[in-house]
């Protein structure tokens, strides 16, 4: 959810919601899935053949069980800190059947808990508490109430809450798109919280303009004239392909962390034209991957990875996600426009043969049938 859709959610006299004020099941179901979107939370091997307790004897049906714990214990977290490991494996256990003898209590697993707890902070969604235990960041906070909005907002029947674009730049803002119409284009299941959500060449086009407006991103001098590889013959015609370049790169950053110089010059190499001999393989230029890559990282929006080449950072995240939501609006709008200008041609339509056959029948009484 963007910032400018978080802010306005509450500018309307609405009560603030956070995560008490949501049930815990919504919340639950709504950040498991935030969670199996957004690709952070890393599945272990053993997550489909790992039991939750010695009590239990199966592994769980759901596949996406892990993601559903995690949100259940980030939310005793966020409403009670210093819970640990022990305090899990209590809260998460049950009772162990032994046939004809009394059932006892029996613990659940440590290790999952303590996995769970490891991915949280790597995540930078809770840290260590002084007393013992964990504790949520302001970081997981404001992660957490933004899911609580979605949440609640699904639960009144909205997708994504109170967007308002003009149906065409000419047109007031009283002719704006309806909220109701918005939200139904999120009802259809499209809803779009990160980049993977959208279509490449719609987030690629709206996240170039993003940088060509804010105007962080510093053109080169050589810009518009130099080429993109050893095989091609002239630099880009486009005027703003370096923003284009810029966008795609950090797009396949976020979706696959580790990719730097090397991998980029593969990823945008191309076929080079030998005359009559076989084409072959050309890599693309390294530096203007190198600058890219350089100014991004200037821009905070990437960091160097322990393993190699880059990855995402957390506010580079937020700031690509935002983009995305306002890209799919913005399609949204063009939508809604185009089916409100054919609505209105089949208006005009209707409208012209009611005349013509208003006219016809008073020409008919008039002048009476003709032969």
């Amino acid at each position: 959810m963007s910032i400018e859709v978080f802010d306005n959610y509450f500018k309307e006299g609405r009560k603030i919601v956070t995560v008490k004020d949501v049930e815990p099941e919504q919340f639950i179901k709504a950040f498991s899935q935030h969670l199996k979107r957004q690709g952070r939370f890393e599945l272990p091997k053993w997550a489909d053949v790992v039991k939750t307790s010695k009590a239990k004897e199966l592994p769980p049906s759901d596949p996406d069980w892990l993601y559903v714990r995690t949100a259940s214990m980030v939310r005793k977290i966020y409403i009670r800190k210093g819970m640990g490991v022990g305090a899990f494996k209590k809260v998460y256990g049950g009772q162990k059947r032994r046939g004809t003898c009394t059932n006892v209590f029996t613990k659940s697993s440590g290790k999952i808990a303590r996995y769970i707890l490891q991915q949280l902070e790597e995540m930078g969604l809770v840290e260590h508490d002084e007393q013992g235990g964990r504790m949520i960041t302001k970081e997981g906070q404001r992660e957490l109430d933004t899911v609580a909005v979605q949440a609640a907002a699904e639960e009144l029947g909205c997708g994504v809450h109170r967007f308002s674009y003009p149906l065409s730049p000419g047109e007031s803002g009283d002719q704006a798109m309806s909220i109701e119409v918005f939200d139904n284009y999120f009802k259809e299941g499209r809803k779009i919280v990160t980049v993977k959500d959208v279509e490449p060449e719609q987030f690629i086009k709206a996240f170039s303009q993003h940088l060509k407006r804010q105007g962080r991103f510093e053109l080169p001098k050589w810009a518009d004239v130099v080429k993109t590889s050893k095989a091609k013959e002239l630099p880009p015609s486009d005027p703003d392909w370096l923003y284009v370049r810029t966008a795609s790169m950090v797009r396949k950053i976020y979706i696959r962390k580790g990719m730097g110089v090397g991998a980029f010059k593969k990823v945008y190499g191309g076929q080079k034209r030998r005359g009559t001999c076989t084409n072959v393989f050309t890599k693309s230029s390294g530096k203007i991957a190198r600058y890219i890559l350089q100014q991004l990282e200037e821009m905070g929006l990437v960091e160097h990875d322990e393993q190699g080449g880059r990855m995402i950072t957390k506010e580079g995240q937020r700031e690509l996600d935002t983009v995305a939501v306002q890209a799919a609006a913005e399609e949204a709008s063009f939508k809604i426009h185009y089916l409100h200008n054919s609505m209105t041609l089949a208006a005009r339509r209707r409208k012209t043969e009611l005349r013509l056959t208003v006219v016809d029948r008073w020409v008919r009484e008039v002048k009476g049938p003709t032969a």
